[in-house]
């Protein structure tokens, strides 16, 4: 893989850890529907918005440029799917309201959000993808089992998982990749300008003739 490719990658998973973190943040917040467990919830955002500001400081070091700015077909993918995803999401809640089961309005919307995971991993070549698409798809058939056994509201477990879910993958999206690992940030690097010079030598030889 060339260097600009991995550059690329790097870039990629960097915009995808700050992207999932902040939905960790939406999705533990959308738990406290239920009602249950809020402390935890509560707790579970904090640890979102930390990982965001993480997320944002290891986007603005890695190298490369994003692949949807260099890829027209990526980027026609991605919107494709984005579009597709956010029609999905809100003709499933209209309908789910109309049929007065709005509990299960997380649980659609944690089923599609996995499910338009799986496209966008194979256009970006990135597995991170497949993995948060597997758990969140996991993540939501728990919460309707669950809500409709008696065990636990849909919408904190929902809550609860696809937090999770979304904040993993935001830490696992911060992990140095390949030859990226070596790469460093350029406002950790020193400014030549601040170095102090070296002192001039001094001629020891003088006043001795």
């Amino acid at each position: 893989m060339s260097e600009n490719a991995v550059g690329s990658a790097a870039k990629d998973r960097a915009i995808c850890a700050v992207i999932f973190c902040v939905a960790a943040v939406a999705w533990f917040g959308w738990g406290q529907q239920g009602e249950r467990i809020g402390a935890v919830l509560g707790l579970g955002s904090l640890v979102a918005v930390f990982a965001t500001l993480v997320a944002i400081g290891r986007l603005r070091c890695a190298p490369g440029a994003p692949t949807m700015s260099v890829d027209p077909g990526v980027r026609r993918t991605y919107w494709t799917w984005v579009l597709v995803e956010i029609v999905l999401i809100v003709g499933g809640a209209m309908l789910l309201g109309r049929a007065q089961r709005p509990e299960f309005i997380p649980v659609w919307t944690l089923a599609v959000v996995g499910g338009h995971f799986l496209p966008l991993a194979r256009a970006f070549r990135m597995p991170l993808l497949v993995g948060a698409a597997v758990a969140s798809l996991a993540a939501a058939a728990l919460a309707f089992v669950a809500q409709v056994l008696g065990w636990a509201p849909a919408p904190t477990l929902a809550g609860l998982l696809g937090g999770a879910v979304l904040l993993a993958a935001g830490v696992l999206g911060m992990r140095p990749l390949g030859e990226s690992r070596a790469a460093t940030c350029p406002a950790d690097e020193p400014e030549a300008d601040l170095l102090p010079a070296d002192p001039p030598p001094v001629d020891t030889t003088r006043g001795l003739s």
